[in-house]
């Protein structure tokens, strides 16, 4: 950037030598040396925007990438309670829109701090080198600049927020249109989500509109100024070429100078304008950053070996609510031994699948305990914890890959054998081998490609293939047909053997094999005789 600059100031402090000595003194033989010059420094100058332009593009990526990166791993630790009330949206726009305008901004500050504001310093020293006066008349006008750019950026900064939160909506509409894919066709809901996606659009729109309205109008302002500055300046330098015995080559100089600064000014000028969207992007994506909402470290925790987990799960007088008006659990308390099945009934809403959020430390109790083996989980260290859980939800979820990658996902590194061996298990292997690409099928989005049935299958050869000694199974079975249920069935007996198994039902058919049973009513856990 400042062999650019320097470049640029060279060749208008090259004007006066070339307009005096070649134009004034007729000294033609200089012809020759003055182009080699003009065209070495041209050389320069181009050579040096390229380089610079290849560097900024290379940094200005790597911030990107290190902030996508930054963010997941943030929202990656991030705790359950505190993502289950934000709406993805925002996450998606601060990854992939918010981490680009940081890249924006360094982009900004570097390019006009570094080339522009050393060409504008060093085309100042040729302007002052030339007549000092002069350059004083040609400044006039940057008072009136400033207080000019100081209230458009106030304006700027109160809007730039409203486009933001416009970003979010309309990238939240759109997913709510695909997410629900399905049920926006049985329900004839296409003009419907267009009609909302449309209306986010179109709000996003306007927004944008009038931040750019308001950003635009440094134009006027900008060249206004800079009109009235080289009116000032032709007038008082005609007034004192024809009055004086200043030569042409220190005007032309002079004046080469002023309008090679005038851009690079005029940058220099709006940069604090041009700053305020990516800079409002940038806040939003430090204010995720920079949340205390991540899951806590404990200082002196309890080390939890899954080797010698045997699987004792208590609850003892535990009280928890979404809020202080949504209470859950009341002194809730149970004991699911180990190495046996306990099933959890009771009516939807009612709070068993809190239980297992809290075992799993999505969520902290208000009050009470919950202990594996007598050791207190909020002692242990949570990813040891949840290493010695398995989790078959009703919901299953396939992430993107291969079947043989979302089995595998239940141990990382898993060889071939070990994830065949889980899926023949879980009574699913067969059904693998009949796909045309087998294990190596991909699988569609949420596994929308496979039926109910084929999914729990997978879930529970992934859990298979974890082999945690505490398995949770949360409605595992209760959106089967019958004969798939009677698979999955199967497929989970093979998986609960051996294990202290926790189960969520509201069939009693599901849980005929309980070793104990308990009731959720009202916040409390109760004994259900058999």
């Amino acid at each position: 950037m400042a062999f650019a600059a320097l470049s640029t100031a060279v060749t208008a402090w090259l004007m006066r030598d070339i307009i005096n000595k070649i134009f004034v003194s007729q000294e033609l033989s200089l012809i020759g040396g003055f182009a080699v010059i003009i065209i070495l420094v041209s050389a320069i100058r181009g050579l040096s925007t390229y380089g610079y332009t290849v560097l900024l593009a290379k940094i200005g990526n790597a911030i990107t990438s290190q902030f996508q990166k930054r963010l997941i791993s943030k929202i990656l630790s991030m705790k359950v309670s505190y993502i289950s009330k934000k709406n993805t949206s925002e996450f998606i726009v601060r990854i992939s829109q918010n981490a680009r305008s940081a890249q924006q901004v360094f982009i900004m500050i570097s390019t006009t701090l570094g080339r522009d504001l050393i060409t504008v310093v060093l085309l100042i020293g040729v302007m002052l080198s030339q007549d000092i006066v002069l350059t004083a008349v040609a400044f006039l006008v940057l008072p009136p600049a400033l207080l000019g750019v100081s209230s458009i950026v106030k304006k700027l900064r109160s809007i730039s927020s409203d486009e933001i939160g416009a970003m979010d909506a309309v990238v939240g509409a759109t997913q709510d249109a695909l997410h629900g894919f399905k049920a926006v066709k049985s329900f004839r809901l296409e003009d419907e989500m267009e009609a909302r996606v449309q209306k986010a659009a179109g709000g996003l729109e306007d927004k944008a509109n009038r931040v750019m309205s308001v950003q635009a109008s440094t134009g006027p302002l900008m060249e206004t100024l800079g009109g009235v500055s080289i009116g000032l300046v032709l007038l008082y330098a005609g007034w004192q070429t024809t009055s004086s015995e200043t030569a042409p080559g220190e005007f032309m100089a002079f004046i080469a100078a002023f309008l090679l600064a005038y851009e690079p000014a005029k940058r220099l000028a709006r940069l604090h304008t041009n700053l305020q969207r990516p800079l409002k992007a940038v806040a939003k994506l430090y204010k995720l950053l920079d949340a205390d909402e991540v899951e806590g470290i404990i200082a002196d925790a309890k080390n939890l070996d899954i080797s010698q987990v045997a699987g004792k799960v208590e609850f003892r007088n535990v009280n928890f609510g979404y809020s202080k008006e949504r209470q859950i659990l009341n002194d809730a308390s149970f004991v699911a031994q180990a190495g046996k099945v306990t099933a959890l009934i009771g009516e939807s809403g009612i709070g068993k699948t809190t239980v297992f959020s809290l075992l799993q430390r999505f969520y902290e109790p208000s009050s009470g305990q919950i202990e594996i083996d007598g050791k207190d989980i909020k002692l242990v260290p949570v990813e040891q914890l949840r290493d010695a859980i398995s989790y078959v939800g009703q919901e299953t979820h396939l992430f993107s890959g291969t079947i043989a990658d979302n089995i595998g996902l239940g141990k990382i590194g898993a060889s071939n054998e070990e994830i065949l061996v889980a899926a023949k298990a879980a009574y699913i292997s067969e059904f693998i081998n009949e796909l045309p690409d087998g294990f190596n099928t991909i699988v569609a989005e949420s596994g929308s490609n496979f039926s109910g049935g084929q999914r729990q299958r997978i879930a529970i050869a992934r859990a298979l293939l974890k082999n945690a000694p505490i398995l949770i199974l949360d409605e595992a079975t209760s959106a089967l047909d019958n004969k798939s249920e009677s698979i999955v069935k199967e497929a989970m007996s093979n998986l609960m053997a051996e294990r202290t198994t926790i189960i969520i039902a509201h069939r009693m058919s599901s849980i005929d094999h309980a070793d104990q049973v308990f009731s959720v009513e009202d916040g409390k856990i109760n004994p259900v005789d058999l």
